[in-house]
């Protein structure tokens, strides 16, 4: 029985131990002498009390520890551990307790009443040789039982010395000649924060310490271990997350962590716990705020392992965090230099699905589809690289170098999309609960760091590039469809209304090959308004593509002033469900390619292609001036290519007797002498209403020493697309016409032709059929023939040829303009072989959208 003596006493000092582990003091003031208020440097010799001193009424009248202290009977939480053993059994538990812990002030005495027994601990019990700056120990021995108390000491920083805070552990081991057993009392109490002054607004975080004692085998061991406690006042969620320090196995992998719920009305938590150190332990905890202001927190908490072969028992005290927060996402290297948390609010995902996701279950195997919002409180530890995810009573350690959940099963997971973003991100973890119906959940959210809502601009308008992520749940297919695309939000912060637009592109989530996967594109279009706080919107939204979905969104402005958004969204078809996210950065380009060239009132300038001679030479540059009503053409000059062409014309170049309602006639004079039309723009033109998009017909004529010079001009121009604005998904038809001239050898027809034109994108694929049907330009509009053009959609305009089997052979290039790319324009150039010879055909076609 020996060894078992050895093992069982060791609980006495087990917590003193720790407490000297944790380096306890820090530079704090503690009360003088020690035993008033439990704290001091030094130790005096203490009188014997041989008689306790009846506990007097408890008062109410400290403010703080420090000092000298009031009697009271102070407010707390507590836990219990035990180690029972007898002969070769071992027999251990945990669980809360009621606990009462009263420091009478008249003899500087505790009395501690808990489920072990009822205990006076005096000034005369205390050991000198186990107390340090961090804790006061008294010791009490009566036979083979020990019953010992450790206090922490009282101080305004460093760490286990807290003001308003502090712990007591009561020891108390017995050992027979057959037996023996230990247990642990485990308190925080203090000056506790008022229910009335709890916090119901804003979140905090606190920077923890733990203390407790863990049992191994027959041996009991001191815990120490540091990290944060982060409270989304509005939810209540609060988050435990840190790493042990000390510890029996202590290793890397040595944490701690809980999730609990702060009490909407009362200053009070409760919630679950967990531990590692050489396997996992679970269990609760529970605590209070403490100190004006909730300056300070404490908790008691126990755990057992799987096998219930060990427990353990502690408390954790924190004081605010005074860490700068950060005020940007980095771009390289950890996503934060700080540590924080973020309380923000997530749209989730919840279905059953009688199969697994990426299965080959059948279509139709979704059942309980429903979206709801839920409060997230999202904690980044930077001292871990790591995510603390708390929501609806589950709590996530994501590794973010590991990409995976420490804590959760294997098929749960977690996403991250910056977007190159500064100040802000989305996210997504997705939770697979076989024994709960619905068994999957998918959460979506937006984080970072919002515009204050004075700094939202009140006059002017923004654009934004998105990109969209998320999951759709439908019954038309067998597995999740994952969801991405880009899009833009235009907002007008006058009038304080929004307007979406996207492509989205849809995949089925199959993991097996050979199996058939659904993929898909659709668009997508919203409305919406700035809301009452000035820095958050909201608004409704549809897509195709996938079905007919309907839903809404919901998000903030991001950045100092306004340069970011993000957003979570929903969707509904029927019983089918999806859920996502956008998030997105200003981008000028836009604003500028919703200008319009008809109408315009601003100077403008715009892009186009030029084409000479039948030789396609490249983009040009076209400016517009609407108050003389100046154009300026610029582009390579054929005869000079180091220098540029330029071409301008005024409204007082203007020949009126040769315009018409489609055609605005221009003449220039002089050694460089212009002449020809630019298509009218705007709904006067009875041939093709133009908003944003234009082209011109010019003949050029320079005279100089080295002699004359002629040149023919084909321009199409307008203000282009920005490539942010540019849809990426879904497909749009134009109509519109052909204008040019050619030689055709059927006929022995030379000059102007023209004719009708059809454009049709595929923007998901990148794609498009551009179609002419040319006409000569005679009485009988004779029709020459239909040219088919296959292009490719590019960034900065689109370009093709003819199709293979074509009977004319060429290429045509353009721009798409106008906003969402309303318009196009193209310069081509054909030539067909044929018994009569050869034809040759130019020009331009322009269209708008049907």
């Amino acid at each position: 029985m020996k060894n078992y003596r050895v093992a069982l006493q060791a609980t006495v000092c087990a917590m003193s131990l720790t407490l000297a582990a944790c380096g306890g003091g820090g530079g704090g003031t503690v009360s003088t002498p020690p035993p008033t208020g439990g704290g001091g440097g030094g130790t005096p010799t203490p009188t014997p009390t041989p008689t306790p001193t009846p506990t007097p009424p408890p008062s109410s009248g400290n403010s703080d520890l420090l000092g000298t202290l009031q009697s009271e009977n102070f407010t707390n939480t507590a836990t219990r551990a035990s180690l029972t053993v007898n002969g070769t059994n071992r027999t251990v538990s945990q669980q809360a307790i009621t606990a009462q812990i009263t420091y009478n002030a008249n003899d500087s005495s505790y009395q501690l009443v808990t489920p072990t027994g009822t205990i006076t601990f005096s000034a005369s019990d205390i050991d000198n040789a186990q107390s340090n700056t961090g804790s006061i120990v008294y010791v009490k021995t009566n036979g083979d039982r020990t019953d010992s108390l450790t206090l922490t000491r009282p101080g305004t920083s460093g760490p286990i010395t807290y003001q308003y805070v502090g712990s007591a552990f009561w020891q108390r081991t017995e050992v027979g000649t057959t037996s023996g057993a230990g247990s642990i009392d485990s308190i925080v109490y203090g000056v506790e924060t008022p229910n009335a002054d709890v916090p119901r607004t804003g979140s905090a975080d606190y920077a923890i310490d733990l203390i407790g004692a863990i049992t191994t085998g027959d041996n009991v061991s001191g815990l120490a271990g540091t990290g944060t406690a982060s409270v989304d006042f509005a939810s209540g969620n609060l988050v435990f997350i840190g790493s042990l320090t000390l510890a029996p196995f202590q290793n890397g992998a040595s944490s701690f962590s809980g999730q609990a719920s702060l009490s909407a009305s009362a200053n009070s938590f409760s919630g679950v716990f967990t531990l590692q150190d050489f396997g996992q332990f679970d269990g609760a905890i529970a605590g209070r705020l403490f100190g004006p202001g909730a300056e300070e927190i404490g908790a008691a908490w126990s755990a057992q392992n799987g096998d219930n072969s060990r427990v353990a028992t502690g408390t954790i005290m924190g004081r605010r965090d005074e860490t700068p927060p950060n005020s940007q996402f980095n771009p390289n290297g950890n996503i934060l230099t700080n540590s924080q948390s973020f309380s923000i609010q997530e749209r989730v995902l919840d279905f059953a699905l009688n199969g697994s996701v990426g299965g080959q279950q059948p279509a139709g195997s979704f059942s309980a589809q429903n979206v709801t919002q839920s409060a997230l409180l999202l904690r980044y530890d930077a001292d871990r690289n790591e995510f603390v995810f708390s929501a609806d009573d589950t709590t996530g350690v994501y590794s973010v170098q590991n990409q995976r959940f420490e804590t959760l099963g294997p098929q749960d997971t977690a996403s991250f999309d910056s977007g190159g973003l500064t100040y802000v991100q989305a996210g997504a973890w997705r939770l697979f609960s076989p024994d709960q119906n619905p068994d999957y959940r998918y959460s979506f959210f937006t984080y970072g760091f919002a515009t204050p809502a004075g700094d939202v601009p009140t006059t002017g308008s923004a654009a934004y590039r998105l990109s969209f992520g998320g999951t759709a749940v439908d019954n038309d297919i067998a597995n999740p469809v994952r969801i991405s695309g880009d899009g833009v939000l235009r907002v007008d912060f006058g009038s304080m209304t929004l307007d979406l637009s996207g492509g989205l592109t849809f995949e089925e989530r199959i993991f097996l090959s050979g199996v058939p996967q659904f993929t898909g594109s659709g668009s997508l279009s919203g409305t919406g308004a700035i809301g009452s706080s000035a820095r958050d919107f909201s608004g409704t939204l549809a897509f195709d593509g996938l079905g007919n979905y309907t839903g809404t969104f919901d998000g903030l402005f991001y950045g100092p002033d306004a340069q970011e958004v993000g957003a979570t969204w929903e969707a509904s078809d029927g019983t089918d469900r999806a859920a996502g996210t956008f998030i997105g950065e200003e981008d000028d380009s836009i604003l500028s390619s919703d200008q319009t060239l008809a109408g315009a009132t601003e100077p403008l300038d715009m892009v186009g292609r030029r084409l000479r001679a039948g030789i396609y030479e490249g983009e040009a540059s076209i400016s517009f001036d609407p108050a003389n009503g100046q154009f300026v053409f610029r582009t390579e000059n054929f005869a000079a290519p180091n220098e540029q062409e330029v071409i301008t014309l005024s409204d007082a170049n203007i020949v009126a007797a040769e315009s018409t309602a489609s055609r605005t006639y221009y003449r220039t004079t002089g050694n460089t002498a212009v002449e020809g039309f630019i298509f009218t723009p705007g709904a006067s033109n009875p041939v093709l209403e133009l908003t944003y998009s234009s082209f011109a017909q010019l003949n050029l004529r320079e005279s100089s020493a080295q002699g004359d010079r002629n040149e023919s001009y084909y321009f199409v121009f307008g203000v282009e697309t920005a490539a942010a604005a540019l849809p990426k998904a879904g497909s749009a038809s134009y109509s519109g016409i052909v204008f040019g001239d050619g030689e055709n050898s059927a006929t022995g027809y030379v000059g102007e032709i023209g004719g009708t034109s059809a454009l049709t994108a595929d923007f998901a694929a990148g794609s498009l059929v551009m179609t002419l049907d040319m006409s000569q330009a005679d009485a009988a509009n004779t029709f020459i023939g239909t040219a088919i053009f296959d292009g490719s959609i590019a960034t900065n305009g689109f370009f093709g040829s003819t199709q293979q089997n074509d009977p004319f052979r060429g290429s045509m290039r353009g721009h798409f303009f106008g906003r969402d790319a309303a318009e196009y324009g193209a310069v081509f150039d054909v030539l067909r072989d044929d018994a009569s010879g050869r034809s040759t055909f130019r020009g331009v076609s322009v269209g708008k959208k049907d």
